[in-house]
């Protein structure tokens, strides 16, 4: 096996990884979780705001928190 198909390999395998976290958080987020998303960019709590009360804004803001809404197409046209 050559070095050049052995890295192609190993970052499939980690693509691979990543889309079954990424299909994990999601269905947390339905369930009604809230999950932790990392990135170097810096990291944010999401969750459905169907299922944040005002408890869980306020257990998870801060007056350095910055609270974000994020549509998709198909649900801005449900609500």
């Amino acid at each position: 096996m050559s070095q050049l198909t052995g890295k192609r390999l190993v970052g499939e395998a980690a693509d691979a990884a990543l889309l079954e976290e990424v299909d994990r958080a999601i269905g947390e987020i339905r369930r009604g979780r809230v999950v932790l998303v990392r990135s170097p960019l810096g990291d944010a709590f999401v969750g459905a705001i169907e299922t944040l009360d005002e408890h869980g804004l306020q257990l998870f803001g801060s007056d350095e928190s910055e609270f974000i809404l994020v549509l998709t197409a198909p649900r801005a046209a449900a609500i």
